[in-house]
């Protein structure tokens, strides 16, 4: 498989791997696009290019490492990354009470995101990378992918992301993973927790000095029981025991007594930590395409910013003006239209909405944006409107049809599509559940989709894959009230069957309408997981796959 193990101290130096230093005052806006990419900056191509490659590798590397195929270039799975200059843009972005948060991960059907810094955190050895916030954000959104159907804790989701976050592009081509963070130096060698209380721990209860030790922690035992072929079974039986039911602490009996293996990893962090070096040979990726923006569509890129990032109805009005005044010189840039039709669409403003959406399909018919916001506009005014007549809503659906066609494997359309039949009080056809079956294959990182899904599949009578959907939305560390609620379904699933469960989570859902409190893989020193400035995941807020017809 091209891997050899490498030796390395605890301090030994990591090499500097900033993902760039500021860039120039003249540098522009560009867009990378590769096969499970797409990355805005403000940056030369060239720059841009030899990141996004670095990317690509990345998750090449990943796949070798954990023996996963290479899904295709869809949509859905592309994660598309902003970068902005610093931690502070990134706070910024993530709302208030964010100050701390270094780069965080939002896993939509709508489309993945991850905002990260251009520099990141302290300087020297000790400091958070900006390309060491990116890595660890994918890693989350490589795992979920790879494993759907898996339901991992808290310590091993951050121990993986830590685990890989650490990459060193090394000369040769190759890329070592596994080296030691040495930025979570204090929370390795210095633990505040024993291994019971982080196995156990609610990682949303706990303070910021304990949640660290989550990440650190979590690294150390990541570590342990992955660079052992022994040991490494251990890890397989844990996640096996976890997902057949048993409690974190009760799974963590493969383990044998805890108390012996923290003893166990104090002296392990004390030698030199093995991991895993891929040879180049390895590591072959596919085009990294590399193009400027329109004038139209940087102008824009501020208000894109602030509306992908998320909105709710205190901060949407502002967004729309932002995007309305960038939007006014370019009436027939399908981007930029398509992207006031959004910020249009989520202030309420559905007149405009329309009308953005129309002169971007008028100027490019193949826009998918326009299309969705189109689609979204006229539901959301049935909706408000009372309209119960079957055909305005098969006239609803054609423009979710349309942006089907456009792109087979984007879980967007799909998902709208089934949610138009709740949203007329109908019952979805046969051709809609199958939309959105294919819509949580396509997006099973986006929590509120896997909500939805659970429900139909618990509406279907079917309780196993209820059950599978719901495990990863339950044990999800930056889940906030949907993890509680799908954690708390799942119970009454398992004592009351599928009926009973269906009508707690359905009474649960219509009583919080920001269903997910956190956005998922906030990357610490900071990690503050309340979301108080976002778009609600799921069903407000995914996307589909491949509905024929009506």
């Amino acid at each position: 498989m091209a891997i050899r193990g490498m030796a390395r101290g605890w301090f030994a130096g990591l090499v500097a791997l900033v993902i760039a230093p500021a860039a120039p005052a003249s540098a522009d806006w560009h867009q990378a696009r590769s096969a499970h990419f797409v990355v805005y900056a403000d940056d030369k191509p060239e720059r841009l290019r030899a990141f996004a490659t670095k990317l690509e590798r990345f998750d090449r590397a990943l796949r070798v490492l954990f023996s996963k195929d290479d899904d295709g270039a869809s949509s859905s799975r592309r994660l598309t990354v902003y970068v902005v200059d610093d931690t502070g843009d990134v706070a910024k972005l993530a709302g208030k009470g964010q100050s701390g948060t270094a780069g965080f991960y939002l896993p939509r059907a709508t489309g993945a995101v991850a905002f990260v810094p251009r520099q990141g955190v302290g300087e020297g050895q000790l400091g958070l990378s900006a390309q060491t916030v990116l890595l660890h954000e994918y890693a989350h959104h490589f795992m979920i992918s790879s494993w759907p159907n898996l339901a991992f804790p808290a310590w091993y989701t951050e121990g993986f992301a830590e685990f890989t976050a650490t990459a060193l592009f090394n000369k040769d081509g190759g890329i070592t993973i596994g080296a030691a963070p040495q930025y979570r130096a204090r929370d390795i060698l210095l633990p505040s927790m024993s291994m019971k209380q982080i196995i156990a721990a609610d990682i949303n209860a706990l303070p910021l000095d304990k949640k660290t030790q989550i990440y650190g922690r979590g690294w150390l035992l990541t570590h342990y029981l992955m660079v052992s072929s022994e040991r490494r079974s251990l890890l397989s039986a844990y996640v096996k025991a976890l997902n057949s039911g048993k409690s974190t602490i009760e799974a963590a009996a493969v383990f044998g007594d805890l108390g012996a293996l923290d003893k166990q990893l104090n002296r392990y962090a004390a030698n030199r930590l093995s991991g895993f070096v891929l040879e180049p040979a390895a590591l072959g990726i596919g085009p990294v395409e590399v193009t400027p923006l329109s004038p139209g569509a940087a102008a824009v890129m501020p208000a894109l910013l602030r509306s992908t990032r998320g909105v709710n109805r205190a901060t949407a009005p502002a967004v729309y003006a932002l995007a309305d005044k960038l939007a006014a010189p370019f009436p027939k840039d399908p981007v930029v239209q398509a992207v006031l039709a959004e910020a249009a669409h989520d202030a309420e403003q559905f007149d405009a909405a329309k009308a953005a959406a129309d002169r971007a399909i008028a100027a490019d018919p193949r826009n998918f944006a326009a299309l969705i916001y189109q689609g979204r506009t006229a539901m959301a005014v049935a909706v408000r409107n009372g309209v119960r007549d079957p055909a305005r809503w098969t006239a609803v659906r054609r423009s979710f049809l349309a942006a089907n066609k456009i792109d087979l494997e984007n879980a967007e359309a799909l998902f709208l599509f089934y949610e138009s039949f709740l949203a007329a009080g109908q019952t979805p056809t046969k051709n809609a559940q199958d939309a959105l079956a294919y819509a949580y294959e396509l997006a099973p990182f986006d929590p509120g989709l896997r909500m939805t899904a659970a429900g139909m599949f618990l509406t279907q009578g079917n309780a196993a894959i209820a059950r599978l959907a719901l495990g990863p939305v339950a044990f999800s560390p930056h889940g906030g009230g949907l993890a509680a609620l799908a954690s708390a379904t799942i119970d009454v699933l398992d004592k009351n069957g599928p009926k009973a469960a269906l009508a707690f989570m359905t009474k649960g859902r219509s009583s919080s309408p920001l269903e997910n409190g956190g956005q998922n893989g906030a990357t610490a020193p900071h990690d503050k997981n309340k979301d108080t400035n976002t778009k609600p995941d799921g069903a407000e807020n995914a996307k589909a796959g491949s509905p024929a017809s009506d």
